[in-house]
């Protein structure tokens, strides 16, 4: 049995789902998700999020919310200590991502292991994606207000979905991620549309500060405000993949709408700065991304 820690927002969860889904497709492993950092989380550094892989028709989301599946008396920190000494960290019993960018040996992870990371990359589900995105639906109907969104997203000509974060970006995280500017939205407008040779479109703003995007983004085309007060916070995920197009933010949420998105001619602009510090930023940038998006 291997197990992996869920935490954060809906698109880390899904990153840490993934890596589950394709150890026990391609290994053939067992994989439970420990899912207690929902019900014993107090840190007040962290935004405070729900656990909302169950919206998911996800068919082996096997959860364990006990705090005692890693042993934490003397006896048991005895022999991990003596196997961070001898042995490669991967084959350890617990496993901690070491940095922001795609690791090939997690897949020689000894059995009854602990998975501690986000495995940001989509390099650890490539040639299972069909199966993951079969399960990436929606076990239920879309809430009133989501729907209504939804209508309007599938009656568009030619749909573009932006996503805007700011909030704690702005307080808790704003020295580590980079804030994208109006003129990275501008350029990527302009990108999609130079590609398309049509000026028929929607352009659907989702944003966790819609009063800031209302007067900081002009756009010469009609536009849509996403109110997230409307719906559950992964319905904007699932909204974001009905776009025919998307750009997005140096968020793992947007990052999973446009990955979800089926269209077979889509155009995904997404930003070239994600961290403030360089070199963390360059090695992610180049794991993060599917080699078709662009990046501006």
């Amino acid at each position: 049995m291997i197990t992996i820690k869920i935490m954060g927002g809906v698109g880390n969860q899904l990153f840490q789902y993934a890596l589950g889904f394709a150890l026990k497709k391609q290994l053939n492993k067992e994989v439970q998700f420990d899912t207690s950092y929902y019900y014993n989380n107090n840190d007040n550094d962290t935004t405070k999020r729900q656990l909302s892989l169950e919206a998911f028709s996800l068919t082996d989301l096997k959860k364990n919310n006990s705090t005692t599946i890693i042993p934490q008396d003397i006896f048991a920190k005895v022999p991990r200590f003596l196997e961070r000494i001898f042995l490669p960290y991967y084959k350890n019993s617990y496993t901690q991502e070491k940095q922001f960018k795609f690791d090939p040996n997690i897949f020689q992870v000894r059995n009854n292991a602990y998975l501690d990371g986000y495995w940001q990359s989509p390099k650890y589900f490539e040639g299972i994606e069909a199966d993951l995105r079969n399960q990436l639906v929606l076990k239920n109907k879309m809430s009133a207000g989501a729907a209504i969104y939804s209508d309007l997203i599938n009656s568009s000509n030619n749909s573009i979905s932006i996503h805007i974060r700011r909030s704690d970006y702005l307080s808790k995280y704003s020295h580590i991620y980079h804030i994208q500017t109006s003129d990275y939205y501008t350029k990527s407008i302009n990108c999609i549309l130079s590609n398309l040779q049509i000026e028929d479109i929607t352009i659907f703003i989702f944003s966790d500060d819609i009063d800031w995007c209302k007067v900081n983004i002009k756009l010469p085309y009609k536009n849509i405000m996403i109110e997230d007060e409307k719906m559950y916070s992964y319905e904007g995920m699932v909204l974001m993949a009905q776009c025919k197009h998307n750009i997005i933010a140096n968020s793992t949420y947007s990052w999973w709408g446009a990955w979800m998105n089926n269209y077979k001619n889509k155009i995904v602009v997404a930003p070239k700065q994600w961290f403030i510090e360089p070199n963390q930023n360059a090695q992610y940038i180049q794991s993060i991304y599917p080699p078709s998006w662009v990046c501006l």
